[in-house]
């Protein structure tokens, strides 16, 4: 008859010298529901405000100064009589003026300086 040696770590004597072994898995945690109503989430905060650089703002100073002589021209070549430069100041005064609008509002993808 033959007798299967017993197995490591498991001797009647006591320590065997083999560390003991740890469970392959945490034991489970205890079921917590939910809170019946979830406190408010912290805001998270805005978008950063853009920050103004000194070409945006030469560019925009520009063509507002550039604006008001086309507009002040308009208004003047239509007081002495020449109504087709004033219409066409007033029109170019209006496209500066858009572009103007744009550069401040950060809208405008390239800074166009005149020099």
């Amino acid at each position: 008859m033959t007798v299967t040696p017993p197995e490591p770590g498991f001797s009647p004597q006591g320590d065997t010298g083999v560390p003991p072994q740890w469970p392959a898995f945490p034991p489970p945690r205890p079921y917590r529901p939910p809170p019946a109503s979830y406190p408010p989430m912290p805001s998270a905060p805005g978008p950063r405000p853009r920050v103004m650089s000194w070409r945006r703002i030469a560019c925009g100073v520009m063509w507002g100064l550039l604006t008001g002589i086309l507009a002040v021209g308009a208004v003047a070549e239509w007081v002495i009589g020449i109504h087709g430069g004033a219409i066409l100041c007033f029109v170019l005064a209006a496209g500066t003026g858009w572009y103007d609008y744009r550069v401040w509002t950060f809208k405008a993808r390239r800074l166009w300086f005149i020099v």
